[in-house]
């Protein structure tokens, strides 16, 4: 059959798509055997093309399965490897030169013909690409089989993973520098098998092919799985099924025929619009959320804010690379479905945004590391100084008790009553106590309780100290002291354990003065979500630091009665909400001073024992929010308001008053089992 040309000069020619040629349908396993064809064409060639020392060379951009090339009827090259009977070991390849011996070309018309065997039904089977075929001086065809761009692409791809993977292994949780690696390796391998001299490498084709559809099959789920790990800490359930489809579709290239792997990748080729969907889904809800942070952060215009998330941060960069990557990806795969010119459009989005993504991480590296040098340094202070205070304890107990004098924190011993046995000057230079005064009292003596406070606090200090005596492991809290001139409240972070000395065990305490945040000068908004357990501790640890950022915007004695407030309305989700104490109960437990191991037994009532408190919280520049949640039954809250009156004299049952006291707004919902608490920031 003749088989026209096309005027541009570019057309492939498959044995699949001939009409001599044999069908098979979609997705069928059948085998339909080898078969044998001669493919025929000539060039004319001038007495002036012949003339000088020019040397010739033909260059075939595709050409399988196995094959031989005739000029003239001499044999210039065959790729005809012996094979069991009713088989061919296949050598498709590409980017293929010839050189061509002056001596068998002639005036006139030349005579060129390819003997090709194959899979009639298999794609590669003939001349897959649409170009270039061509016959021309051997220096001008080795410019069509160099590809510096290749080059320049697999050096940076295989250093970008090795240098991912080994920083992986310095920091194994962060998983996205493992996902990186895997991603850049598997772009790296993929490329390889695209350049021509592979074919020098492997000599069976059929495994190139079939390494081929694998590795870029892997791309998306590795590349899914890295940005999964960089925003969310976890490969999410869709990149999970994205894993599972494309394992599968590697599996079912194995077994069958080529022209089954085929299909294969005709149905990922389909599916692909999906996943990069979704990996532009992830990285847009990521650009949104910077888009409206800068446009509260410096009141911009929402165009404004997202030009500047779309150039300045990290998911704004991996978005503009994403959609150069997405549009690369469909151009080459329509190409691919359609002439196959080889369109390597990927080949030049992926190298922009392999580089930027680089550059992203290396920048967070750099600040990382900077961190972390900041704290080695830090540490190396607080090593110097442990190591210069070691020595001097071992020197003399003079030098020992000036270290201790001169120290900027309290430095005290408790004996196992909990009673002042030594003191430094500290305590006297932050509360205003003589060391005289406080040595022989009991460390509770000093605790802060204010009017507003309930001896709750005080009775959760006592029980971590119970502990603290029972387990004898170190104990670290935040606690509130009191002046003894002002009587005000001051916080400490206090550090507990037991030491031998020569007179038997003894505590010995550290507390340090909890000074304004340095970073809270920076600090703009937050928004979080806590769940705790039915742990009276927790309430009083979690209150105080959901307010710690609230000293940005109001003064210290309006933030400790926001914590006050906050801690009586966990208490109650906890007490009254989740474990279902009521009124009577409470006062009863209180009275005989058994309420903690009466707190204790319903902790661990079946009926209780599971349920949680949600907190969730948002502080901005106008209003501080907490929506305070519990699993209890609820409660008529009007009600409750109105006998808080009768409750003014009982030590407990005031709560919802003393945080109305505290908040702007108290709101109820439901059944009466969440609280929304705001409190506005008035300038």
């Amino acid at each position: 059959m003749k088989i026209p040309g096309e005027e541009d000069g570019t057309r492939p020619v498959r044995l699949s798509e001939l009409s001599a040629g044999e069908k098979r349908t979609f997705f069928s396993i059948a085998d339909h055997g080898i078969k044998t064809y001669t493919f025929v064409t000539d060039f004319p060639m001038s007495n002036e093309d012949l003339a000088g020392t020019k040397v010739y060379a033909l260059y075939l951009a595709q050409i399988g399965m196995n094959w031989e090339v005739y000029l003239n009827g001499k044999l210039l090259r065959s790729e005809m490897p012996p094979a069991p009977p009713g088989k061919i070991r296949n050598r498709t390849m590409r980017g293929v030169i010839i050189p061509i011996d002056s001596r068998l070309l002639k005036a006139g018309p030349n005579i060129i013909a390819y003997h090709i065997t194959g899979d009639p039904t298999f794609e590669d089977t003939g001349f897959y690409r649409s170009r270039p075929y061509t016959i021309d001086t051997i220096q001008n065809i080795e410019g069509l089989r160099y590809d510096p761009i290749m080059i320049v692409l697999l050096s940076l791809y295989g250093a970008v993973s090795i240098f991912h993977f080994v920083l992986f292994l310095r920091t194994p949780r962060e998983r996205f520098n493992l996902y990186y690696s895997l991603l850049t390796a598997t772009l790296f391998f993929y490329y390889s098998l695209r350049t021509n001299s592979i074919f020098d490498i492997i000599t069976d084709s059929s495994a190139i092919f079939l390494l081929d559809v694998s590795s870029v099959i892997l791309i998306v789920p590795f590349g899914a799985s890295f940005l999964d790990s960089l925003f969310f800490y976890q490969v999410t359930r869709f990149t999970k099924g994205l894993w599972a489809f494309s394992l599968l579709m590697i599996a079912l290239l194995f077994p069958f025929p080529l022209p089954f792997a085929r299909d294969v990748l005709y149905i990922w080729q389909a599916s692909l619009p999906v996943s990069l969907f979704y990996i532009l889904y992830i990285i847009g809800g990521q650009f949104l959320t910077k888009t409206r942070e800068y446009e509260t952060i410096y009141k911009l215009t929402p165009f404004r804010a997202g030009l500047r998330a779309l150039l300045r941060s990290p998911p704004g960069n991996l978005l503009l690379g994403g959609f150069i990557v997405s549009g690369c990806a469909l151009v080459e795969v329509i190409d691919s479905v359609t002439e196959a010119r080889g369109v390597n459009a990927v080949v030049y989005g992926l190298f922009c945004f392999v580089g930027g993504v680089a550059a992203i991480l290396a920048n967070r590296i750099i600040e990382v590391h900077r961190k972390v040098d900041l704290l080695n340094r830090d540490l190396s202070d607080k090593l110097q100084e442990i190591q210069k205070t070691s020595g001097m304890l071992r020197n003399s107990e003079e030098k020992y008790r000036q270290i201790i004098e001169g120290s900027s924190d309290m430095i005290f011993t408790l004996d196992d009553d909990l009673r002042f046995t030594s003191v430094n000057r500290a305590l006297h230079r932050d509360l205003g106590f003589p060391e005289e005064e406080v040595l022989g009292s009991r460390f509770f003596d000093l605790l802060y309780q204010g009017e507003l406070e309930s001896g709750l606090a005080v009775n959760l200090v006592h029980r971590r100290f119970e502990e603290f005596k029972r387990n004898g492991k170190t104990l670290g809290m935040k606690i509130q002291l009191k002046s003894k001139y002002t009587q005000e409240p001051r916080e400490f972070s206090a550090r507990f354990e037991r030491v031998q000395v020569e007179d038997g065990i003894q505590i010995l305490g550290k507390a340090t003065l909890v000074l304004e945040d340095s970073l809270l000068r920076y600090f703009i908004k937050e928004r979080q979500k806590y769940v705790i357990g039915n742990y009276l501790i927790s309430a009083e640890e979690l209150s105080q630091r959901l307010v710690r950022n609230v000293e940005k915007y109001l003064d210290p004695s309006r933030v400790t009665a926001l914590r006050i407030g906050l801690r009586e309305i966990l208490i109650n989700a906890i007490e009254h909400g989740n474990l279902a104490i009521t009124y009577d109960e409470k006062t009863r437990e209180l009275t005989t001073g058994n309420y903690l191991e009466f707190i204790q037994a319903r902790q661990l009532d079946p009926r209780f024992r599971d349920r949680k408190v949600v907190i969730e919280y948002e502080l901005n520049t106008l209003f501080v929010q907490y929506t305070i949640t519990d699993e209890g039954e609820g409660f008529d809250w009007q009600k409750l308001k109105a006998e808080e009156d009768i409750h003014q004299q009982d030590s407990h049952g005031r709560g919802i008053a003393v945080t109305e006291n505290a908040f702007d707004e108290l709101i109820y919902s439901g059944k009466g089992n969440q609280v929304q608490l705001i409190k506005h920031f008035r300038r």
